[in-house]
C-alpha cells in the first residue's frame, strides 16, 4: 500500500481538501492501495445526507471558529481538531462495503499491536474498553473504494458537547446520555506515544512504499475542491411545501431515517426526501425518483416498492421496514 504525501512545503489545508485528494486519487491514480493522515484545525464534517442544522449548532461553530463541510459518504457528523487524525484509505474494486470493514480490521489491528484491546464494532466503529475511539464511513467510485476514518488521540468534550446535537433516540440506542460518555481517546486509553511518534508508527505499519505529490496533481484537487465548499452542497437546499408529511425514526443496523413527503393538492407526492445518518450504498434518488408523482397513500407506495430491494440503496433497511416508516410518516401529516 502506497503512502500518499504532500511537499513539505504546503501550508496546513482545509478539511475539504482533503476530501478531494481523496477523490482525486480514486478518479486518477492507477489502481492499488492508497492511505495518508491528515490533520486539521477545528471542523465539523456531516455525512452526506445529513441535515446540518439537526446535526450541529451552526451558530456555535461559527462563533467559535469551527469550520462546518460535509463529506460524500454516509454516516453521522464528526468533530475534528488537532487533537486527532483523519485516516483515508482509497483501493480498487466494487464492493465498497468488504474494502471499509478490511479497513477497520487493518486499523484495530495496528492499534492492537500497541498493546491496546482494540476492537472492530458494528458497520464502522473501533472501541477501546467500551467508548469509541474511531468512527468511519465509506463510499465509492466507479472501480475504487474510499473509505475515511478519524482517531481520537484526545478530545475536548465540551467542545463536542456544544458543537454536535445528535438525535435523543440515537443515544438511548447506544445505552448513553450525551455524546461524550460514548467516546474516548488514546491518550485516555493509555497510549504513551506523542502524536507525531504515533502518525509515525501508524505510516510504517500499513504502508510500504510513497508517492509524493506535484504541482499539477494539487492543482487538480483544489478544482474538486471547489465542488465541496459549495454552500450548496454544505448546507443543502429546502423548499417549504403547503401540505407535508415528516418523520425521524432510528433503525437497529441502518441509523436515523429521516422521511419528507410533499403531497400535492391532487395527493400525490411531488416530493420525496431521504436524510440521515445512515451509510448510502447507492444514490437515495433512485428511491426518490421511484416515489414521486405517485399516489400518497401506502398501497401505491407498497405497489411501487414490491421488488425493490431497499437494502441495496440504504445500508441495513429492508424494504418492509421503509414501507413501514413510510405509513407511520403519512399518518403525521402536517
Amino acid at each position: 500500500m502506497k503512502l500518499l504525501l504532500l511537499p513539505d512545503s504546503m501550508c496546513r489545508k482545509r478539511l475539504t481538501f482533503f476530501l478531494a485528494m481523496e477523490e482525486w486519487a480514486a478518479r486518477s491514480l492507477p489502481a492499488d492501495e492508497y492511505f495518508f493522515i491528515w490533520e486539521v484545525g477545528p471542523t465539523v464534517i456531516c455525512g452526506r445526507n445529513q441535515e446540518t442544522d439537526k446535526e450541529i449548532d451552526i451558530e456555535f461553530c461559527r462563533c467559535s471558529g469551527i469550520d462546518i463541510c460535509r463529506r460524500r459518504s454516509g454516516g453521522g457528523a464528526v468533530l475534528a481538531d488537532n487533537d486527532n487524525f483523519m485516516f483515508s484509505y482509497i483501493a480498487p474494486g466494487d464492493d465498497t462495503e468488504k474494502i471499509f470493514h478490511r479497513f477497520t480490521a487493518r486499523v484495530a489491528a495496528m492499534l492492537q499491536s500497541l498493546g491496546l484491546e482494540a476492537e472492530a464494532r458494528g458497520r464502522n466503529d473501533i472501541y477501546i474498553g467500551g467508548r469509541k475511539i474511531s468512527g468511519g464511513a465509506y463510499y465509492k467510485l466507479p472501480g475504487r473504494g474510499i473509505a475515511h476514518s478519524t482517531m481520537l488521540y484526545s478530545f475536548n468534550p465540551e467542545m463536542m458537547r456544544k458543537a454536535l446535537t445528535p438525535s435523543r433516540g440515537k443515544l438511548e440506542s447506544k445505552g448513553v446520555t450525551s455524546v461524550e460518555a460514548s467516546v474516548s481517546s488514546l491518550s485516555a486509553e493509555g497510549l504513551r506515544m506523542s502524536q507525531q511518534e504515533f502518525k509515525d508508527y501508524i505510516q510504517k505499519s500499513v504502508t510500504d512504499d510513497t508517492l509524493t505529490l506535484g504541482n499539477a496533481d494539487i492543482s487538480a484537487i483544489e478544482e474538486i475542491q471547489r465542488r465541496y465548499d459549495d454552500p450548496a452542497f454544505i448546507f443543502g437546499k429546502k423548499t417549504e411545501y403547503r401540505h407535508t408529511a415528516s418523520s425521524t425514526t432510528y433503525v437497529k443496523g441502518a441509523g436515523n431515517i429521516d422521511i419528507a413527503i410533499a403531497i400535492a393538492p391532487d395527493g400525490t407526492i411531488a416530493r420525496f426526501d431521504i436524510k440521515g445518518d445512515f451509510f448510502g450504498n447507492r444514490d437515495c434518488g433512485e428511491i426518490e425518483k421511484r416515489l414521486q408523482g405517485i399516489k400518497a397513500d401506502i398501497t401505491t407506495i407498497k405497489s411501487r416498492l414490491a421488488g425493490f430491494d431497499t437494502g441495496k440503496v440504504i445500508h441495513g433497511l429492508d424494504t418492509r421496514t421503509f414501507t413501514d416508516l413510510i405509513d407511520r410518516t403519512l399518518k403525521e401529516t402536517t
